[in-house]
């Protein structure tokens, strides 16, 4: 991820969904550790076939949006 080796695979799923419209879900979900101690969770969409982050904030990012008053 960005160049930083993942250290642990945590879990993993797959989301196949909306198989009946023009934009089907196929993804498979990993939930990571990166060497750094950062949990991420990414997925490879089989439909598009390319790598996607998703939920990927940093402390800094959840201590910044947390003084603007942002609660996750």
């Amino acid at each position: 991820m960005n160049r930083e080796q993942v250290a642990l695979v945590r879990e993993e799923w797959r989301v196949v969904d909306r198989w009946w419209t023009d934009e089907p879900v196929d993804r498979h979900y990993f939930e990571v550790v990166l060497e750094g101690g950062r949990n991420v969770c990414v997925y490879r969409d089989a439909e598009k076939l390319c790598w996607f982050t998703q939920n990927a904030l940093d402390v800094e990012d959840v201590v910044a949006l947390e003084e603007r008053g942002v609660r996750l």
